[in-house]
């Protein structure tokens, strides 16, 4: 639909307003914005096939805005979204030939796509050639011999969203040592938040490592200010951190454990969330402990 609303905007077919057929030009001046909108809803539905049919017919309209780094960013998280690695190489390829030069949103987007596809190595390839000072790798890889180079090793900085993701990727793998050190890493360059504490806890929970996990949840509930204390935000991510850390105790099959996070959080002023009670009340049951289930249902409920 949104492709078929651009292609009648842009030519005219299809309307039933003459001054639109017969326009001297023939066609409406859509924005870069409007391409976009239509772009991201193909590849929210994973209609990549039309998502290229909007990108084909930008190309070919005059007065339509040319391809930007958004244009490859979000056909990058499309096929991201669909685990086709293949694609994501092919998409960087074009925008490299097309001397396209990536914001951070674009890099951003590749790094995430690529960690969706279970690519880690390329991600932090891509990563590292954004903190390289050196020729652009990147355009090494991507680039052909006697194509067009863009500076696909432009001067932007990973930022949080960047460590993020590729903490994320760590995450996934469950590789707590490299998680940390990239955590430290982190917090020397005052990229750290309550997002990175969250993903740094996944990866934890995922190496097993529960009582590192929870010495950090500790302290840095011990070292909340009160202002963050009772910003319903800070306090969301941190009922999320500790709520990983519930379920992975309690899929250890450690209750106990994961009674006393729940203490903790309380004793922290940490409210606990919908998520949290359900992977409780959910240990309990398994356990046998109907009564206490039961009680911490009508608890949550009230």
């Amino acid at each position: 639909t949104s492709f078929r609303l651009l292609q009648r905007l842009l030519t005219g077919n299809g309307t039933s307003n003459p001054d639109i057929r017969n326009s001297h030009q023939n066609c409406y001046i859509l924005t870069e914005q409007d391409f976009n909108m239509a772009l991201n809803v193909c590849v929210t539905t994973g209609e990549m096939e039309l998502a290229h049919k909007v990108i084909g017919l930008q190309k070919r309209i005059s007065t339509a805005p040319p391809l930007t780094a958004v244009t490859y960013s979000i056909l990058i998280k499309g096929y991201g979204r669909l685990k086709n690695g293949v694609m994501i190489d092919e998409i960087i390829r074009r925008a490299v030939s097309n001397e396209i030069v990536p914001d951070i949103i674009m890099f951003n987007s590749i790094i995430d796509a690529y960690i969706r596809c279970d690519m880690m190595e390329q991600a932090k390839f891509v990563f590292q050639s954004m903190t390289s000072s050196s020729s652009s790798s990147f355009e090494q890889l991507y680039g052909e011999t006697n194509a067009p180079r863009s500076t696909l090793r432009s001067t932007c900085q990973p930022d949080a969203q960047t460590y993020n993701t590729l903490l994320k990727g760590l995450a996934l793998k469950g590789d707590a040592k490299k998680s940390l050190d990239l955590a430290q890493q982190m917090k020397d360059l005052d990229m750290w938040n309550d997002v990175s504490m969250n993903t740094l806890v996944n990866a934890l929970v995922r190496a097993h490592e529960f009582q590192l996990a929870e010495d950090m949840l500790r302290d840095q509930a011990n070292g909340m200010s009160v202002a963050s204390n009772i910003n319903g935000q800070s306090n969301r991510r941190n009922a999320e951190a500790h709520t990983e850390l519930i379920d992975g105790y309690a899929k250890n099959g450690e209750l106990g454990k994961a009674l006393q996070v729940l203490q903790n959080m309380k004793n922290a002023g940490i409210e606990p969330n919908e998520i949290t009670y359900t992977c409780v009340i959910g240990a309990l049951a398994k356990e046998g402990k109907i009564s206490q289930a039961q009680k911490l249902l009508q608890y949550a409920e009230a």
